[in-house]
């Protein structure tokens, strides 16, 4: 039995059949059986995957017209494709005086659905008839958003001119997630990211964000000046109690220990260099994701 997973999304223009499209191919391409069904008047995905959206009325004749599904479907390199076309577009209204007229399109996929493995909706930009059916035919739902002005607002408030946006993102404080994905051996040409940039880029993400460095190099000038004292103490207490103490004892407690001292030194110093580099980022204390409450501005400006 096949999983159904529909894209919907209200607004237009946020990805829907591009996601739906290339989900399918590359799904196919994994070696899965997958079917996209177009439910879009525009017929776009039914284009996408390279078929004339104006040879067949495709899902709308299974809906409305009762053709078997299976006749319907065209098959493509990139999936199998049961198309749409302008047609549909009078659909819902059609539909509104039929039984059960919410599960039309799962009783339509619901023939084909132990031929695939995955079955992909490309949603209207809508919520009205059409929409309904696809959520009622649905396992699951993907919903595409769009990058949207509150993120870049925040984002535009750091000043600085080298951006290191995989630390940025999350430290807006905006909603992320993650995307998981088994990356194939590459067949041809050369990786863009080889060790030695990828180390850079670890470098630029430390130096960005932290000065653990410094004050880790602190710490370490801390314990060896103090493991050098000790050293000296125990060469002391040696010679006061008359055991023979070698020469290199002192000479190799006063070498760490002085050593210990320049890099506690050096921790100081960069911690001051670190509180620098902090100010003059000028990075926010905080953002403001949501104003609760808000007065309109009108009325603000009346009551003064």
């Amino acid at each position: 039995m096949a999983k159904i997973i529909a894209i919907v999304n209200q607004k237009g223009g946020v990805g829907k059949t591009t996601t739906c499209v290339n989900l399918a191919a590359a799904v196919k391409a994994a070696g899965k059986r997958v079917l996209l069904c177009d439910f879009d008047p525009q017929a776009n995905a039914t284009s996408g995957m390279g078929v004339d959206k104006t040879t067949s009325n495709g899902v709308y004749d299974a809906l409305i017209n009762g053709a078997e599904t299976a006749q319907l479907i065209v098959t493509t390199p990139y999936g199998d494709v049961l198309p749409s076309s302008k047609a549909l577009a009078g659909a819902g209204v059609e539909m509104i005086n039929m039984e059960d007229r919410q599960f039309l399109l799962k009783a339509a996929l619901r023939q084909v659905a132990d031929n695939y493995d995955f079955i992909f909706i490309d949603c209207p930009p809508s919520l009205e008839l059409l929409t309904l059916n696809a959520l009622c035919a649905a396992d699951s739902l993907l919903v595409p958003v769009q990058g949207e002005y509150y993120a870049l607002e925040g984002l535009s408030e750091y000043k600085e001119v080298n951006l290191f946006l995989r630390g940025i993102v999350p430290l807006i404080g905006f909603k992320s997630d993650y995307v998981y994905y088994d990356r194939a051996e590459r067949f041809a040409g050369e990786s863009k990211y080889p060790l030695k940039k990828m180390i850079s880029f670890a470098l630029d993400g430390i130096t960005s964000f932290s000065v653990k460095p410094l004050k880790l190099i602190s710490n370490l000038g801390i314990l060896i000046s103090v493991l050098s004292i000790f050293g000296l103490l125990y060469a002391l207490i040696s010679h006061l109690c008359g055991v023979t103490v070698a020469g290199w004892t002192a000479i190799v407690a006063s070498i760490w220990l002085l050593g210990g001292l320049q890099m506690l030194c050096l921790g100081v110093v960069g911690g001051y260099i670190g509180k620098i580099y902090s100010e003059v980022k000028q990075r926010p204390r905080f953002l403001i994701e949501t104003h609760l409450k808000a007065e309109p501005e009108e009325k603000v400006l009346d009551e003064h």
